[in-house]
């Protein structure tokens, strides 16, 4: 009996956890659409992150987008950030 306890408030601990996240929606476009092979995504970062993060984790994933960085623009709520 004790585990399903512990096993439950982990469980609550994660679904807390991921409800602290904000998911983000990235679009891709021309050359970069190409790149990772879709032309959108959505992902789950952590509270606080910022765009750098953000391109970070894109990296990460498709490490042909670092080539094209000092290219890339990115915008946050239709306005062009900086890293």
């Amino acid at each position: 009996m004790p585990a399903a306890k512990a096993e439950t408030g982990y469980n609550k601990g994660l679904q807390k956890q991921r409800a602290n996240r904000m998911q983000v929606r990235v679009l891709y476009f021309g050359v970069l659409k190409d790149v990772v092979g879709r032309r959108e995504e959505r992902l789950q970062l952590e509270p606080g992150s910022d765009v750098g993060g953000l391109f970070a984790v894109c990296a990460g994933r498709f490490p042909g987008l670092e080539k094209h960085a000092a290219s890339i623009l990115i915008s946050r709520n239709q306005e062009f950030v900086s890293r």
